[in-house]
């Protein structure tokens, strides 16, 4: 849902996908509770081609997501070298924060791009009755 609305793809043409990732100040860091992935999917006929989000959680069995009528492909497994972007780079302005909060029992949903601080760190804000999601970029190597 981020990263479609923010059109990170488009932002970034290098960037393939986001993996959730512990924030600086986060207690658990074991990369193993981080598997939540947002992968660039290209979908294309013979006469159109059309890029979107494919969510998968690395837990799970990845499996065919084309539709009838499109071949689908997910760059991320088809490209050579893929790398995440080294947490916290400062140069990155491509980091999403997620934020889900409840307001009178009714969810509120908000997200933006984020940097590092001056100490190239994002910390987790811990708002009261707030939850936290960081996402970080997987960018195509340029060689």
């Amino acid at each position: 849902m981020a990263v479609r609305a923010l059109n990170a793809f488009v932002d970034d043409k290098n960037i393939v996908g986001y993996r959730s990732f512990p924030f600086s100040n986060d207690i658990v860091k074991d990369s193993d509770r981080f598997t939540t992935y947002a992968l660039k999917e290209t979908c294309k006929t013979a006469i159109r081609s059309i890029d979107g989000v494919f969510e998968w959680d690395s837990n799970n069995t990845m499996f065919s997501n084309s539709k009838p009528g499109y071949i689908c492909s997910i760059p991320y497994f088809d490209e050579v070298i893929v790398v995440p972007v080294d947490p916290f780079s400062p140069s990155e302005t491509k980091y999403i924060i997620v934020k889900l909060c409840f307001e009178m029992d009714e969810p509120l949903i908000d997200f933006s791009y984020q940097r590092t601080n001056e100490n190239g760190e994002i910390m987790n804000p811990n708002e009261v009755g707030c939850a936290y999601a960081l996402f970080a970029p997987l960018k195509l190597h340029n060689i």
